[in-house]
C-alpha cells in the first residue's frame, strides 16, 4: 500500500482526530492576534489613545483583558489620567470594580489618589464601589486625602464614602490627611464628621 494510501485510510477512518488538529492548525494564529491586540488595548489606554482603543474593542479586544501583572485597560487609563479613555472603555462595558491582585487597588483609588476627579465621577456613576478596601484596608477617600485631593474627598463623601473607616492600622482617611500635612483636606474630613 502507498504511503498516500495509507494516510487516507487513516485519516478517513478517525475523521474527529482529523478536524481536532485542523482546528488546532487554523486557530493558533487567531490566539496570538488576540494577545496581540488585547496587550495593544492595554498600551493604547495606558498612552491615553482614546480612537486606537475605540479601534481595537471593534476588532475584538476584550475590554476586560488583564496584563501580566492585573491591570486592566480602565485602571491603566484612570491612573494615567484620560478621561475620554476612561469613559470609552466603561461605555464598552469595563468593569471599574476590578482589583489587583497583588494590592487590591482599583481604577477609582488610582484616580483618587492622582487628583483626577472627573475620572471619579465616571467610575462612581458606572458602579464602582466607593467604599472597597484594598489589601492594606485602605479605601479611594484615604487615597485621596493621602493625596491632598480636596476635590476628590469632596465627590467620595459626596457619593456616600464612609468618613470613619479605618485601615488594617487603625488609620482613618483624617489621620492620613493629618500625617501628610493637608490641612484644607483635613478641615473637609472634619467639616463633615470625621473622628
Amino acid at each position: 500500500m502507498s504511503r498516500l494510501r495509507r494516510l487516507t485510510v487513516r485519516t478517513i477512518e478517525n475523521p474527529m482526530r482529523t478536524i481536532f488538529l485542523l482546528l488546532i492548525i487554523l486557530l493558533t494564529p487567531l490566539a496570538g492576534a488576540a494577545q496581540d491586540i488585547n496587550r495593544n488595548l492595554i498600551d493604547a489606554a495606558f498612552e491615553g489613545k482614546t480612537r486606537t482603543v475605540e479601534a481595537l474593542l471593534a476588532e475584538g479586544a476584550d475590554v476586560n483583558v488583564k496584563d501580566g501583572m492585573g491591570f486592566t485597560a480602565l485602571s491603566m487609563a484612570a491612573r494615567k489620567g484620560h478621561a475620554e479613555t476612561v469613559k470609552l472603555l466603561l461605555a464598552k462595558g469595563a468593569d471599574p470594580n476590578v482589583k489587583l491582585p497583588t494590592s487590591g487597588t482599583t481604577a477609582l483609588m488610582y484616580a483618587a489618589l492622582n487628583g483626577h476627579n472627573d475620572i471619579v465621577v465616571a467610575l462612581l456613576d458606572k458602579g464602582a464601589d466607593v467604599n472597597t478596601k484594598d489589601k492594606r484596608g485602605i479605601t479611594s477617600l484615604m487615597y485621596a486625602a493621602y493625596g491632598g485631593r480636596s476635590q476628590v474627598v469632596q465627590t467620595l463623601l459626596a457619593k456616600g464614602a464612609e468618613i470613619n473607616m479605618k485601615d488594617i492600622e487603625g488609620l482613618t482617611a483624617l489621620e492620613y490627611a493629618e500625617t501628610t500635612h493637608h490641612d484644607e483636606v483635613g478641615r473637609i474630613l472634619k467639616k463633615a464628621g470625621a473622628k
